[in-house]
């Protein structure tokens, strides 16, 4: 009996902090600093669509792959799959924030997105589910945002390599001073104000 009543209590207690909790895309950017940057992240957009959605990316004809590329499509949707499984199923229900970090002033010399999905309690306490890098061709951002092409694309699931992203995450936000925007429940929301005609 204690041992059900404890079980209660814990499940009891974790409702709150959940409820609390938003679903953030921190994305990652190693772009040289530029800011001019529509494809590629357009391109990143469709990746983690396709993937989230379990769509075939040798449907994707929209996609620019670089000559160098090595990547193989139907390897690349079988690993879609544990990254499709990786986050809670209503992570998307009421809207995932996407908040970009400048890794300028140090960047590596290539072109490379990450986005991470996280889910953020109120305290600023992260916690990531899944990862997906998608690394691009060339070292200089300004000529390559003309007609992007992809070199690489990674997914990460795995607990280890996601842990990871909390340190780089949170020195990036102190770096640029980024604050995680509110999340205000539409049902505590306050009513629009009513206009007079």
């Amino acid at each position: 009996m204690k041992k059900i009543l404890w079980i209660v209590i814990l499940q009891l207690a974790a409702v709150p902090a959940f409820s609390q909790s938003k679903s953030i895309i921190y994305s990652i950017a190693n772009r040289n600093g530029e800011r001019r940057d529509m494809l590629f992240t357009g391109y990143i957009t469709d990746i983690l669509y396709l993937a989230k959605d379990g769509k075939s990316f040798k449907e994707a004809h929209h996609l620019k792959f670089s000559t160098n590329s090595q990547i193989n499509l139907d390897s690349l949707d079988m690993k879609a799959v544990p990254f499709r499984k990786a986050f809670p199923k209503d992570y998307f229900n009421n809207g995932a924030a996407t908040l970009t970090l400048d890794t300028q002033p140090n960047e590596d010399g290539s072109i490379w997105y990450e986005q991470v999905l996280v889910v953020e309690d109120s305290k600023g306490g992260i916690k990531p589910f899944a990862a997906l890098k998608v690394v691009f061709e060339g070292t200089d951002a300004t000529k390559e945002r003309i007609s992007p092409k992809i070199k690489d694309i990674v997914f990460t699931t795995t607990p280890g390599a996601l842990k990871k992203y909390v340190p780089v995450i949170q020195q990036l936000k102190q770096a640029r001073k980024i604050k995680t925007p509110k999340v205000v429940d539409v049902n505590d929301a306050p009513p629009p104000p009513i206009r007079s005609l």
